[in-house]
Formats: structure tokens, C-alpha cells, sequence
């Protein structure tokens, strides 16, 4: 720099490896432990009838479960979920 106002800049990328843990989503938006481990588990990108299986529930029950986890993050679609994880 030669002291005539130059400034330097260094920026690096903060993103985030993995979403946050189950227990972390509970605590941050209020979910039970089954709505915290569906919610990181659509965030590491596995669709419903897996998660579903997965859980021993029908896909509809899973719906459901869904729309009380989009009300507690504040969200109304399942990218949004994933972008207030992440």
C-alpha cells in the first residue's frame, strides 16, 4: 500500500460444510425431535418416501408433519426449509 488511501480487501467464502445437527434445530425453531430429524435430513437433500420410510410413516402423515415444521420455521416451502438450515 503506499498511504495515498489504498485499501486492501480480503474476503473468504463462510459457507457452511453440513446443516445444522438435529439438536440444533430444535433448539433454534422450537421442533420436536422428529420434526428436527426430518428437517436435516430434507436439508442433506433425501426425498420424502425416503424419509418416510425411513420414519415407518405414509407420506401423507409426513405432509403433515411438514406444514406444523414450516410454521415453526416461518417458512411455506420446503426451499425455504432448506435455506434457513443451511
Amino acid at each position: 500500500l503506499s498511504g495515498d488511501g489504498d485499501i486492501m480487501l480480503s474476503a473468504r467464502s463462510m459457507s457452511l460444510e453440513q446443516p445444522l445437527a438435529d439438536k440444533d434445530v430444535m433448539e433454534l425453531f422450537g421442533l420436536t425431535q422428529a420434526e428436527a430429524r426430518v428437517t436435516v435430513k430434507l436439508s442433506a437433500g433425501m426425498p420424502l418416501p425416503d424419509i418416510a420410510e425411513a420414519h415407518n410413516v405414509n407420506v401423507g402423515t409426513l405432509r403433515a408433519q411438514l406444514r406444523s415444521i414450516y410454521a415453526k420455521v416461518g417458512v411455506s416451502k420446503q426451499p425455504e426449509l432448506v435455506a434457513a438450515i443451511w
